[in-house]
């Protein structure tokens, strides 16, 4: 959760992670994100940071970083997560 306090965190407002989800705008609390989701790596974009719901794992939260947009987040699902993402 290093990179998550360092770089995303700071970002939120009111400790809130606003991301779209189908399309949906949805929110969740920065404390619950920490306590529900695991680093994960990928060997694609290094502006993204992907985590992985302990809970149900076939969810994965992309937050994405860029200068010129700022920060973005998605919660993706994954039919088959452990063929596609592994531990951090």
């Amino acid at each position: 959760m290093k990179d998550f306090q360092e770089r995303i965190l700071p970002l939120l407002r009111g400790g809130q992670i606003r991301y779209l989800d189908g399309g949906v705008a949805k929110s969740m609390s920065a404390d619950y994100f920490a306590d529900s989701f695991r680093r994960v790596a990928t060997a694609g974009d290094p502006d993204a940071l992907l985590y992985r719901s302990i809970e149900h794992p076939d969810f994965v939260m992309r937050f994405r970083l860029s200068e010129a947009e700022g920060l973005s987040a998605a919660l993706l699902r994954h039919a088959e997560p452990s063929a596609q993402l592994e531990a951090a």
